[in-house]
């Protein structure tokens, strides 16, 4: 006679299968969450760099909304103007200008504009910084 096969799972089958599963599934949801995390920065940061190129292209286009004022920073550069995206209104911009120096005679009346873009993210705040030349303000602006 044959001897007899077991058929079907032993309830400690059931529970090592259950216990992987788990397993897997916790770290699956780990990875999304990670993968998430990432991407939510990374857009983030693209709403930033684009309201700051907005920001220098308006300067560009129209020069600085008006002349540096207040203490210098140790760069020194001066207050300009702050401003928030409507875009993005939980980014917090500021527009800092300082007269451009020259290594050979004067700046020829152009200033050194700086955008700073600051938000806040999950581990601290974050900052993005651009830079352009841009002419004297206009009188009268």
């Amino acid at each position: 006679m044959r001897p007899r096969r077991r058929r079907g799972f032993a309830l400690a089958d059931f529970v090592a299968g259950t216990v992987i599963f788990a397993g897997a599934l916790g770290a699956f949801a780990a990875l999304t969450r990670a993968k998430m995390t990432v991407l939510s920065q990374t857009h983030r940061r693209a709403q930033a760099l684009a309201a700051a190129e907005l920001a220098v292209d308006r300067l560009r286009r129209e020069g600085l909304p008006a002349p540096p004022r207040g203490a210098a920073d140790p760069d020194g550069y001066r207050s300009v103007a702050r401003f928030t995206p409507t875009e993005a209104p939980w980014l917090r911009g500021h527009l800092d200008a300082r007269a451009l120096r020259m290594a050979v005679g004067d700046g020829h009346l152009l200033y050194e504009a700086r955008v700073t873009v600051r938000w806040r993210e999950r581990d601290g705040e974050r900052t993005l910084r651009l830079a352009t030349v841009v002419p004297l303000p206009k009188e009268g602006k």
